[in-house]
């Protein structure tokens, strides 16, 4: 059986209410990288996430820097300069690391990063990552409730 999981993205965490990201649903089928959480403006959102973050390890840094030289400079992801879409990149890296992760297993996730950033959805369809709007994730948890 395949399970569904999701990684969000801070504007989509932002746009969520806070009882859905406290929800069985959220703390059970999502993960938040580390870096999302610290973009979440809003503490108490970041406190029902907390349980839910995927720490930075040494692979991951390792498909962050693969994707970084992939996508090089000249892309709408990522602005250094501005200090945008930093977290952009890491989404779409844990999706990949924990693709490549379960690639010997019998059972694979369906990872979908959870986002209204369309340049992000691009890069995650670039990279074979599915990807949904906040509010398409919001129904979807909402008709798991009922």
């Amino acid at each position: 059986m395949n399970d569904v999981r999701y990684l969000l993205d801070t504007v989509s965490i932002n746009r969520l209410p806070l009882d859905l990201l406290n929800s069985v649903f959220v703390q059970s089928n999502c993960n938040v990288p580390l870096d999302v959480c610290y973009e979440v403006g809003n503490l108490r959102k970041q406190q029902a996430v907390q349980k839910i973050i995927e720490k930075m390890s040494a692979d991951l840094l390792h498909i962050v820097q693969s994707l970084l030289h992939e996508i090089g400079t000249n892309n709408k992801v990522l602005d250094i300069y501005h200090n945008e879409g930093n977290g952009d990149v890491i989404l779409v890296a844990t999706a990949l690391m924990k693709k490549e992760q379960e690639s010997l297993t019998l059972f694979k996730n369906n990872w979908i990063i959870v986002s209204d950033d369309k340049d992000l959805q691009e890069l995650a369809k670039q990279k074979g990552v599915k990807a949904m709007s906040t509010e398409a994730f919001k129904q979807r948890a909402i008709n798991y409730a009922q």
